[in-house]
């Protein structure tokens, strides 16, 4: 079984909202769940996957830097994870820290979701 596994902080407001409708309605076919807390997610990627054919594909949406460093707290839990960030800036700080989360992709909240859709979608039909 496939899964898409969110990080959506429930404060992330609109932006958040725009990224999870357009997730929801390009990928009906695959279970989603969404997280919205860094516990929340901490707790999920400490659980084992027990179907040796399970596949789980994981976006962080870090829309402010301060998310983004708080995720980075759980970088350790991000090792060998099929992984996606979605960055607040284009600063040089900002894309030195998510190289070490070492994602497959990252884009930008502020830029359309095509892209990471496109992405996503050749990840998961694989």
């Amino acid at each position: 079984m496939k899964k898409l596994v969110l990080f959506i902080h429930r404060d992330a407001g609109e932006s958040g909202a725009i990224f999870l409708r357009t997730i929801q309605e390009r990928f009906t076919t695959i279970k989603i769940e969404v997280y919205q807390t860094n516990q929340e997610l901490k707790t999920y990627l400490r659980t084992m996957v027990t179907d040796i054919f399970a596949k789980r594909f994981i976006v962080l949406f870090a829309d402010t830097q301060d998310r983004l460093n708080r995720l980075y707290e759980l970088v350790d839990l991000f090792q060998g994870e099929q992984l996606v960030a979605l960055l607040p800036e284009k600063a040089k700080d900002t894309m030195d820290l998510v190289h070490k989360f070492l994602p497959r992709y990252f884009s930008f909240v502020d830029a359309p979701y095509d892209d990471v859709c496109s992405v996503l979608t050749k990840m998961i039909n694989r």
